[in-house]
């Protein structure tokens, strides 16, 4: 009868546990006591709160390639902020039940007369965070993070054809271009 050596353990299943086994023989170079090894920390961008009285959105923002029914020349005229903006409207200050209402009114009120491209000024939401606090878990503006919400919305999605963040001189990240359908054979 031959006898077999002992089968190795089973692999640990997480990966402290398996660093740990991988470095228990190893030692210090000469001079290297004093240095700690670091811990992986875990990634603060994939960690971050999330609200719970709010349905996190993401910004609506215009692709590469232009959506259907949108030209090549037009999305980018938009991305860039080259469209003559017929309507504007401020939802600084609003409740967010304010401002979808106001958003609504504004929206079918110009897609009514025939308006092509509207600036929509959200704001970029208070900071109420201290100085500690990284920007990445700052508080986002509420009305912001709702209007692609909104947009999508089966009430006005018929009448929007894109969305695009607004250039720094119209409000940057705080304000959104969006482009409306043309009315055809009215």
């Amino acid at each position: 009868m031959t006898t077999h050596p002992p089968s190795p353990p089973d692999p640990p299943d997480d990966d402290d546990t398996l660093w740990k086994q991988a470095m228990r023989d190893v030692s210090p170079l000469p001079g290297d006591e004093q240095k700690t090894i670091l811990q992986p920390q875990p990634d603060p961008l994939r960690i971050r709160p999330r609200s719970r009285q709010t349905v996190p959105a993401a910004d609506p923002v215009l692709n590469e390639a232009p959506g259907p029914g949108l030209d090549r020349r037009t999305a980018q005229r938009l991305q860039q902020g080259r469209m003559d903006i017929e309507g504007r409207i401020d939802l600084h200050g609003h409740t967010l039940p304010q401002a979808h209402a106001a958003l609504e009114r504004f929206i079918r009120s110009h897609a009514a007369r025939g308006s092509r491209c509207l600036l929509v000024i959200t704001g970029k939401g208070e900071t109420r965070a201290g100085a500690e606090t990284p920007w990445y878990e700052a508080p986002a503006g509420t009305i912001r993070s709702q209007l692609s919400l909104w947009l999508e919305d089966p009430s006005l999605a018929p009448l929007i054809l894109s969305v695009a963040p607004a250039r720094p001189p119209h409000g940057g990240s705080g304000a959104f271009y969006v482009l409306l359908r043309r009315r055809r054979g009215t």
